[in-house]
């Protein structure tokens, strides 16, 4: 996520600091947090960063890549240790499958 890490951090402190909102606080912790989603919501809108979810799902299904909650076994090979997707790299049509 590193292309857009930066905006996707924005976006979770928004949604964190919206559920904030939900517990009681003081007039000035109110204000401050008030500020602070405002600076991320400019922040956010300018990076079109409420898209970013969507964007993302666009290239994982371009990509062919597995749902974000589906869990893949890994395994450990090559003398590098490197480490590897061993459900992706076995998906029939997958590069690495041919």
């Amino acid at each position: 996520m590193e292309g857009v890490g930066e905006t996707f951090r924005q976006v979770e402190e928004f949604n964190r600091i919206s559920e904030r909102f939900a517990h009681p606080m003081t007039d000035e912790e109110m204000s401050a947090l008030l500020a602070r989603q405002a600076q991320l919501q400019d922040a956010i809108d300018a990076a079109q960063g409420w898209e970013l979810e969507r964007k993302l799902e666009i290239a994982a299904d371009a990509l062919r890549l597995p749902p974000w909650e589906a869990s893949m076994p890994r395994s450990r090979v090559g003398s590098g240790g490197a480490w590897r997707c061993a459900g992706c790299c076995s998906r029939p049509g997958h590069a690495a499958a041919r």
